[in-house]
């Protein structure tokens, strides 16, 4: 499995962003094995809804409630 942080999430929604090709492709290739931590889904709902609206954010969470990407809960020891 491989812990997704935020910064390749935002690039591969951010068409602008300079590494989004970069990002898209390595998404692309690992999709299923890739975990975003609960902790970054939250800080990256927050940059899109306060960046791009809210149609972006709702758009980012029906990917992840429709298996796009697995999440990782945050443990007590975290």
């Amino acid at each position: 499995m491989i812990l997704v942080d935020a910064g390749p999430l935002i690039a591969l929604i951010d068409g602008a962003d300079h590494r989004h090709r970069q990002a898209a492709d390595f998404l692309r290739e690992h999709r299923q094995s890739l975990l975003i931590p609960m902790l970054v889904v939250a800080e990256v709902t927050y940059f899109l809804s306060t960046r791009f609206g809210v149609h972006t954010e709702i758009s980012f969470l029906a990917d992840i409630a429709d298996g796009a990407f697995g999440t990782e809960p945050v443990a007590q020891s975290d």
